[in-house]
């Protein structure tokens, strides 16, 4: 009796192996064809190729596989209007593919017409809504990647631009992952500068600028004191303006050469006006702790003190991503308390599965079982109908982890 259940599990272990590599779990309709058969269909067909890059186990490629590709809405407009195919990534034709359409990240789609020009791309880690729309506008022909890069083409041979086409490619081709300084940097010459305040070119510096003493950041650092309490009332976009200017500072100071860095610090925050703007100094400092001189007890009181002084006006998924970080990064008992305090307030915002699992993964440091019982089965009982696999395996693997620690 033993050999038959070693060969059926044997076929089984194959299948499902095989599955995984070439199509996924539910009814997308992926075509066992190359891309040279698929562009002959394209022709025939006039529908658009829909290739899907995916790395089997990865986890952020299995979360978008759940959330996105195995998505109803989105099968059906799939099956419906594009010819799908998924290369095996470690395949050499695979690889051909992956090199030919630039694809630097991973889950991606790309999607292409019969000529095989890319007319989109959709990369992980976005929602159902925004996929929709972007596979619609892939089908109507409109707002897609190749339709700003056909305009910016056209207005580039006549030497004359229109601004809000610019900007639009240059958020296309971030989006996408593709180079885009030479459009930004032509955006931005048609900029002047009382006009860098307006909220779309904030957006567009804090997105796009990667030189501390180019025009634009300079102007965004020297005033973001101003712009946080007279433009911005939400707390994301203070958040994104203090990300940014921290970021550029901590890059500079990395390739500088000098001898006294804590000075060259110090002088950078002068010349930008920052010793007297309470959150972005904070945030310099505490990079500067953590990614200078590496210093994590002192990043983490630094963090305690920008977290504590912001909590009432960040987003849950600001507070979520910081108790994460302390989660991975320190395990003394007083800071993953501090972080438990803080997951509670993210969850009175927002509840959201990724906050909960947040909550175990911080009860399992502190040892705390039945408090993490508890969070588990609540989650169980009370999400079961629209909790994927995915989530329900992740939460029991956590539960019986700290069952064998105890």
């Amino acid at each position: 009796m033993i050999k038959p259940f070693i060969l059926t599990l044997f076929i089984l272990m194959v299948v499902t192996v095989s599955a995984q590599s070439v199509q996924p779990k539910d009814s997308m309709n992926f075509q066992n064809i190359d891309l040279k058969k698929a562009l002959k269909m394209s022709k025939k067909s006039k529908k658009k190729i829909m290739i899907f890059f995916s790395i089997a186990d990865n986890d952020d490629c299995l979360k978008f596989e759940e959330g996105f590709i195995e998505n109803r809405a989105v099968v059906d407009l799939y099956c419906s209007e594009f010819i799908n195919i998924r290369p095996i990534l470690d395949s050499k034709k695979g690889s051909s593919l992956v090199n030919e359409f630039n694809v630097k990240y991973f889950p991606c789609i790309v999607f292409v017409n019969s000529k095989k020009e890319v007319i989109d791309k959709i990369i992980g880690g976005i929602n159902i809504r925004e996929g929709l729309v972007i596979s619609r506008n892939v089908i109507n022909d409109k707002e897609t990647l190749k339709y700003y890069r056909d305009i910016y083409l056209k207005e580039k041979s006549k030497e004359n631009y229109s601004r809000k086409a610019l900007l639009h490619y240059a958020n296309k081709l971030y989006d996408t992952g593709e180079d885009y300084k030479e459009v930004i940097d032509k955006y931005f010459s048609l900029v002047d500068e009382p006009s860098l305040s307006d909220p779309n070119n904030i957006d567009a510096i804090i997105k796009f600028s990667d030189n501390i003493y180019s025009r634009e950041f300079t102007y965004l650092a020297r005033n973001s004191n101003f712009l946080n309490t007279n433009r911005f009332s939400n707390y994301e976009k203070e958040y994104k303006i203090e990300t940014s200017i921290s970021a550029k500072c901590i890059a500079a100071l990395e390739e500088n050469k000098e001898i006294d860095i804590k000075d060259t610090l110090f002088s950078l925050m002068a010349y930008f006006n920052l010793i007297d703007n309470e959150n972005v100094r904070l945030r310099v400092l505490m990079d500067y702790q953590r990614d200078i001189l590496g210093n994590n007890t002192e990043y983490f009181n630094l963090l305690q003190e920008y977290t504590n002084m912001n909590i009432q006006d960040m987003g849950a998924e600001y507070i979520n991503n910081t108790c994460i970080e302390i989660y991975e990064n320190s395990k003394e008992k007083m800071l993953i308390n501090q972080a438990l305090i803080w997951n509670s307030e993210a969850l009175s915002k927002e509840h959201r599965i990724e906050y909960f699992y947040t909550r175990v993964l911080l009860l399992k440091r502190l040892e705390r079982k039945e408090e993490l019982d508890y969070v588990y089965n609540k989650v169980m009982r009370e999400e079961e109908g629209e909790l994927s696999n995915y989530w329900k395996d992740k939460f029991r693997k956590v539960v019986l982890e700290i069952d064998k620690k105890i």
